[in-house]
């Protein structure tokens, strides 16, 4: 798809613009928001990207699986605007609900340990350290840039950064 194409590339606001196109179209309004606000925090516009992510997570036909994706991308980009104690409700509240989905468990013990010590890096320099690595290890096993599923048949919403 030539908007994930533009994302990836790092032509954020032209890739916004065609999400918006994207996310006119029922079936692809969740998936399509949900980048939308992955590019918004990407350029720094984090109460637009937190908006964008509120509308996604407001619409009826978010199914489980994807308020779950979106409510993780909320709290990270949360977290990115330095909105700890709001990402931390968000976070536990996942918890709570999603036993051990992805680095949520993680990202509240740094949250509690980087609050206890008042310093730590960065979500943006964990999150870029991160891509840095999984780019790695997806070009050292040959699947870089190779999507493992059928066009349409997933239904995650993609919040890898």
């Amino acid at each position: 798809m030539v908007i994930v194409a533009l994302k990836e590339a790092g032509e954020y606001t032209k890739a916004v613009v065609l999400f918006d196109v994207l996310a006119d179209q029922e079936s692809w309004a969740i998936k399509a928001l949900a980048q939308k606000g992955l590019c918004l925090e990407a350029i720094g516009r984090y109460d637009d990207a937190l908006a964008t992510i509120r509308a996604a997570l407001g619409r009826r036909s978010a199914t489980q699986e994807e308020s779950v994706s979106l409510r993780y991308l909320l709290a990270r980009t949360l977290e990115a605007k330095r909105g700890y104690d709001k990402a931390v409700e968000v976070y536990r509240t996942l918890e709570r609900e999603q036993h051990r989905y992805r680095d949520v468990s993680a990202r509240l013990a740094r949250l509690n340990q980087t609050e206890q010590s008042g310093r730590g890096k960065s979500d943006k320099e964990i999150t870029r350290l991160g891509a840095f690595w999984r780019g790695w290890g997806q070009l050292l096993r040959g699947t870089y840039g190779h999507g493992s599923s059928a066009a349409g048949t997933n239904t995650h919403v993609n919040t890898d950064r």
